[in-house]
């Protein structure tokens, strides 16, 4: 019975992301790849993010490596309320706990992960 109980916390509504909501985030993972191959690790780092209804966007605080950001998002409920972002070579998805984050440009790879939290 405990089991179920948690299993439907974790899937209620209240626990999906929504416009307006604000998160703070702390990476778990974050390297960047160059052309030679060489992985080399970053700084972990916190950050804020919004997922802004009117601009349809998660809009990054003003701080680290994502400062002032601005990804228009898709919403995607049929798959577990997943919301998704691709901008100019750099793609993800968010899902109120979980955010990832690949960006491929001419010089190098970076692969983000963070957890998140509901402020």
């Amino acid at each position: 019975m405990k089991k179920l109980l948690i299993t439907l916390s974790l899937i209620s509504p209240f626990s999906f992301a929504g416009w307006g909501d604000v998160y703070y985030c702390q990476m778990t993972h974050f390297v960047k790849v160059n052309l030679d191959g060489e992985a080399t690790s970053w700084k972990l780092e916190r950050f804020k993010l919004t997922l802004d209804n009117d601009r349809q966007a998660m809009v990054f605080g003003k701080n680290g490596y994502f400062s002032g950001a601005e990804w228009t998002i898709t919403r995607h409920p049929a798959v577990g309320d997943v919301w998704t972002f691709s901008t100019r070579g750099t793609v993800g998805n968010f899902n109120g706990r979980k955010l990832l984050v690949a960006a491929i440009v001419p010089e190098d790879m970076t692969n983000i992960a963070a957890d998140c939290d509901k402020f």
